[in-house]
């Protein structure tokens, strides 16, 4: 990335400043204070040195003892003031970048997070932040205050000696070739070793999560050596940065020495010739001191500029990718009522070109209906879900409930209105209460508990030490998986929704808890519209219509008797579960030999 390219990445982030002024002005304003307030010490050197000691005067010494004490305290209690308004800043500015950039995240599809890891996100959130406020909080104002204090410098130099004030201005510039020579180097090793450890964190993620796996397949040895192989790689490119940093200040040091040495022994030379006074002489090589000191806080700004504009450019990539779901600014607040009619009007949908998941799909599912959703894998089952979730778009045709378009209502009062429980329960690493109350934080715990005896949560939370303030750990790895979806169908309802989606949602329960959940949601709600999405024949004949999605463009509805008996594609669905519970039957019927 090009000094330019780092330039404009970063002042497009600093706008956020704007947000906070009057911490921001005040940051400036201490700094300007506190950098006037370093200028005074070496002038006042030089006045003890000049006339104190020179004439013996030991009150004009004192005076200028306490004035240099009164100053020092003064800038220390200006630097601490300064240094507590950054913190505050940069707190107040980590808030707000988080709230945006999860705002942001919230709005795009479910293939951006598919597309990327889990460790790249923890990274991003986690260091390229605070990188990025550091920067702007600590190390912009500082540049300012880097050229006044420059700037400042000079002029008392020059008013010292105009003389050795030219002769810094020109040698000034050697000082930035070694940074210069260095830069493009340190930053593709800062670039690898940011890549490298953004690596192991995605793969330590990846692992904490999947132990069951790589216990039962026997595999901690193998992840141990591919950790550390990984790590080693990462401890290479780690020192080979070491080494060019070191050198680069073996380098830089070695230069900054020869030109304050060049500098001083011309003004001691001129102290001996008497064109120069000694206290001139002390306070010139003090503030050569600072001038040093200025420009590593300049190198150091180059550094930030050079590390930051990555985390920049990262963050700057997350809200520049645009939501697949735009929100109509004139999108309205729409309550569709218990069991609303939805209707699917010549819908076309795909994931990637020229492969149409849905080509002018079109039917009605009429209110107040339990309708189940069948068809091969791959059909399009849960895309049909998601699109009326809103978590994609259609690329052409509308999707319609209770006669509205489900583009002209905010996707907030949407989702509010729908209840939905996956296969895939996804539960938090909180209590049993805490996941059920998820989708209505406001809950009493007798709401909580009302839906529990629902879905039968209830049965095996009364065998718990802590019931409901059970713990259920990381991906719910301390319960089974038919408690696990019992708890998601739970939250699914809490809410109270007016429709209910359930896709394979009780797939790891027994047909009779299956069952018992169903005929306790639809008493509970009547009238709810409720589509189930399954591959197990009990949960589709328990339905009040079948929707059997046969092509892109076309779905057979009718009762489940009716396309069992007459649809022979449906029956070669379900052909495997029937001959199992035909031999089950024929079984029950054969008397025993025993008997």
């Amino acid at each position: 990335m090009r000094l330019k390219e780092k330039i404009l990445i970063t002042l497009k982030f600093c706008p956020y400043l704007s947000f906070e002024k009057k911490g921001f002005i005040l940051i400036l304003i201490l700094g300007v204070a506190g950098t006037f307030l370093g200028l005074i010490n070496p002038f006042l050197a030089k006045l003890a040195i000049d006339n104190a000691f020179a004439n013996n005067n030991l009150r004009f010494f004192i005076k200028l003892f306490f004035l240099g004490g009164g100053v020092f305290f003064i800038n220390k209690a200006l630097e601490v003031w300064r240094g507590y308004a950054i913190t505050k800043l940069k707190w107040k500015l980590t808030y707000r970048l988080h709230r945006e950039i999860f705002s942001h995240l919230g709005k795009l599809s479910l293939d951006y997070f598919r597309n990327k890891s889990q460790g790249e996100y923890l990274y991003t959130v986690a260091f390229e932040l605070e990188r990025v406020t550091v920067f702007l909080v600590e190390q912009i104002p500082d540049i300012f205050l880097l050229i006044i204090k420059i700037i400042a410098t000079l002029a008392i130099i020059a008013f010292l000696s105009w003389k050795l004030a030219l002769l810094a201005i020109l040698l000034g510039p050697f000082l930035y070739l070694t940074p210069w020579y260095f830069a493009k180097k340190r930053e593709l090793l800062w670039q690898s070793t940011q890549m490298g450890y953004e690596k192991i964190i995605n793969r330590l993620t990846e692992s904490f999560l999947k132990q069951w796996l790589i216990k039962a397949m026997g595999m901690q040895d193998s992840e141990l050596r591919m950790h550390l192989c990984r790590l080693k790689q990462y401890i290479r490119v780690v020192l080979r940065a070491n080494r060019l940093e070191l050198l680069r200040q073996f380098v830089n040091d070695g230069t900054v020495r020869l030109i304050t040495g060049m500098i001083t022994f011309l003004a001691g030379y001129a102290v001996v010739k008497k064109t120069v006074s000694l206290g001139n002489l002390s306070a010139i090589t003090l503030y050569l001191n600072q001038l040093v000191g200025l420009h590593s806080n300049f190198i150091s700004f180059l550094d930030g500029l050079t590390f930051s504009a990555v985390s920049f450019s990262r963050i700057d990539e997350i809200l520049k990718t645009r939501p697949a779901v735009q929100e109509l600014s004139t999108g309205r607040d729409v309550v569709f009522g218990t069991g609303p009619e939805i209707e699917f009007r010549n819908v076309y949908f795909s994931y990637v070109c020229n492969k149409l998941v849905f080509s002018g799909l079109s039917f009605k599912i009429p209110a107040h209906t339990h309708i189940a959703l069948v068809g091969p894998s791959g059909c399009g089952k849960t895309t049909l879900v998601n699109l009326i979730l809103r978590l994609y778009e259609p690329l052409s045709g509308d999707i319609f409930i209770s006669g509205c378009n489900i583009k002209n209502i905010k996707l907030r009062t949407l989702r509010r209105q729908l209840g939905v429980a996956l296969q895939e329960p996804f539960l938090w690493n909180l209590s049993i209460e805490d996941n059920i109350r998820y989708s209505f934080p406001k809950a009493s715990f007798e709401q909580v508990r009302n839906v529990a005896e629902l879905c039968l949560v209830d049965e095996f939370v009364r065998g718990l030490k802590e019931g409901y303030a059970t713990i259920i750990g990381e991906a719910a790895c301390r319960i089974s998986e038919g408690q696990k979806q019992k708890i998601a169908i739970a939250r699914a309802i809490l809410k109270q929704p007016n429709i209910l989606i359930l896709d394979e949602a009780m797939s790891s329960m027994d047909a009779q808890s299956e069952e018992r959940i169903m005929r306790n949601i639809k008493k509970e709600f009547s009238g709810l519209t409720i589509i189930s999405v399954s591959h197990r024949l009990s949960t589709v004949m328990a339905a009040d219509l079948v929707y059997f999605l046969v092509s892109p463009q076309q779905v057979l509805i009718g009762p489940p008797w009716e396309l069992l008996n007459r649809e022979p594609r449906f029956q070669a669905l379900f052909a495997t579960e029937r001959l199992k519970q035909e031999q089950i039957d024929v079984n029950s019927t054969v008397p025993s030999q025993f008997s």
